[in-house]
């Protein structure tokens, strides 16, 4: 059984076809000049010297994204939580996340890093 249509609904579907793909074209272009903006941003404020927690929070909340800080405080690992289920290079792991106690007592979550999964105690130690 062969499907044909007629002329006169064919072209108009191409064309909306087309211009579909165009349009998607075109906001795949968008996304890339702003993902280009997001890693010039990342590159020029991470290149900088480390802000203290005073300077930081004088920037504006746009501002804020990639800054470097230089924090002083104690580790609670006490309330130190894992993300599972996480795979580098075919390699199962988790990353370790522990608040850092400032000295007015507020918290900032720090993600350690990931480790593989069967390293977990050596990690942690």
């Amino acid at each position: 059984m062969r499907l044909s249509l007629p002329i006169w609904l064919l072209v108009p579907l191409i064309l909306a076809a087309e211009v579909v793909l165009l349009l998607l074209g075109w906001w795949q272009w968008q996304r890339y000049g702003a993902k280009q903006d997001l890693e010039v941003a990342f590159l020029a404020r991470t290149a900088g010297a480390p802000l203290t927690l005073a300077q930081f929070e004088a920037l504006p909340t746009a501002e804020r994204d990639f800054q470097v800080l230089q924090l002083a405080g104690r580790w609670d690992t006490e309330h130190l939580f894992r993300v599972s289920n996480r795979y580098r290079a075919a390699a199962q792991g988790e990353e370790a996340v522990v608040p850092l106690v400032l000295g007015d007592g507020r918290a900032v979550l720090v993600n350690r890093g990931w480790y593989p999964l069967d390293q977990r105690d050596g990690v942690l130690a």
